[in-house]
């Protein structure tokens, strides 16, 4: 189709839409819900946690929870269960752990929280040994962070590739990728690889972070859903987003053990490789 008649076509479909619009008061039986965020990694560091109560599109988008109490638990290999801390410090919504943890690897471990009367807890969740990144390569303008996948077993990543300038350190952007080992199991030369490396002359740096499966999942729909909320296309500005992508389950892994209901937010238990730096030549 000729670019007049397009933008024409798209210009009488926008006024159509407007033209039927109808402005909605938002609704006023509004409840608040509790929004657990954290994670721990392999890494020895302070846990820190935020905790947000949801709030109406007409409200300003600040409600922090200060009176909630945190305990971090962890079970070895022998199935015993450990409190590791209860002890947190608290500044507008976000708890941090009053001494570094050093979490074990092969432990599982997860959080029980209470707000006001009600608990909330993680599902229990297995921390993995890291995955650390061996080489990154360039390939048909793709940049490529490539590691040795462990045999016979299902694994799930999470890459985060970040850009900066050489010569000053400066930032200049960063993708991010998840994959499973579906179709690269046991490959000592396994890679996941981004389009967007912004030129040779660029430092990229790279961190491989290994996921249980409900972590993966999470995080594959938050991805979706990013995409899916972006305003362009391949075919520019896209009238209401009509043809985006309906909301993908963001369901967490924390429960209202009163309800048995699941609660917003996530707590993965993940681990971090060391980050890798590609120097440009």
């Amino acid at each position: 189709m000729k670019p007049y008649y397009k933008s024409l076509l798209i210009g009488c479909f926008v006024q159509i839409i407007f033209s039927c619009a109808e402005e909605i008061s938002p609704p006023t039986n509004f409840t608040s819900k509790v929004v657990i965020f954290g994670n721990i990694t392999n890494h020895t560091d302070y846990l820190s946690i935020k905790i947000r109560k949801t709030f109406p599109l007409n409200s300003t988008p600040s409600d922090p929870v200060n009176n909630a109490t945190i305990s971090l638990f962890t079970k070895d290999k022998n199935k015993n269960t450990y409190l590791i801390t209860d002890d947190f410090s608290v500044t507008d919504g976000t708890y941090e752990s009053l001494q570094k943890i050093t979490p074990t690897i092969g432990n599982f471990y997860w959080i029980e929280v209470k707000v006001d009367d009600v608990t909330y807890q993680s599902s229990q969740e297995l921390l993995r040994a890291p995955i650390d990144i061996t080489n990154m390569e360039i390939v048909n303008n793709q940049l490529r962070a490539i590691f040795s996948d462990p045999l016979g077993e299902t694994n799930h990543y999470f890459v985060n590739f970040s850009f900066y300038d050489p010569f000053d350190d400066f930032f200049l952007g960063e993708e991010t990728e998840v994959s499973s080992d579906v179709l690269f199991d046991g490959n000592a030369n396994a890679f996941i690889e981004t389009f967007d490396y912004f030129g040779s002359n660029i430092q990229k740096r790279a961190t491989l972070t290994h996921l249980n499966f409900e972590t993966f999942q999470f995080y594959l729909n938050v991805i979706a859903q990013e995409e899916s909320n972006q305003g362009y296309d391949d075919e520019g500005l896209d009238p209401g987003r009509l043809f985006a992508s309906p909301p993908t389950n963001l369901t967490g892994n924390i429960l209202n053990t009163t309800t048995n209901q699941f609660a917003l937010g996530y707590f993965g238990v993940v681990s971090i490789s060391d980050e890798y730096i590609f120097i440009p030549q």
